[in-house]
C-alpha cells in the first residue's frame, strides 16, 4: 500500500471512531477524545495489544492510562456503540439487535 492508501485508511479509521465514540460522555472530553484515538488507531492497525495498536510512546501511555482510569465507565463506552448502531439503523427494514448477557464483565482491559 502506498502513503496515501495509509492515510485514506487511517481517515476512514479516524471518520469511524469519531462517528461511534465522538459523542460518549465520559464526565470528560479529554476522555473521549483519548477513546476517540484508541479507536482510530485500533481500526487503522489492528491487533490484540495496545503494544501493536498504538503508533508511538506517548499514544500508547494514553491508552494505558485510559484502559487503567476506574473513572471510565465502560457502560458509557457500550453506550456509545450502541448509540451508533442504533442511528446506522435508521432507515432500514431490517437490523439485528444484540443483547448483553445478563452478569457480563464490565471491565476494558488490555489483553497483553
Amino acid at each position: 500500500m502506498n502513503g496515501s492508501g495509509c492515510c485514506c485508511m487511517e481517515d476512514a479509521a479516524r471518520s469511524w471512531a469519531e462517528e461511534v465514540f465522538g459523542q460518549a460522555d465520559l464526565g470528560d472530553t479529554r476522555r473521549t477524545r483519548r477513546l476517540v484515538q484508541i479507536a482510530s488507531e485500533a481500526a487503522a492497525r489492528t491487533g490484540g495489544r495496545v503494544l501493536e495498536v498504538c503508533r508511538n510512546g506517548a499514544s500508547r501511555q494514553g491508552a494505558y492510562n485510559f484502559l487503567s482510569n476506574l473513572n471510565v465507565a465502560p457502560a458509557a463506552v457500550q453506550d456509545a456503540i450502541t448509540r451508533a448502531a442504533a442511528l446506522g439503523c435508521e432507515g432500514k427494514d431490517f437490523c439485528f439487535r444484540c443483547r448483553r448477557r445478563h452478569g457480563a464483565d464490565d471491565r476494558i482491559m488490555d489483553q497483553s
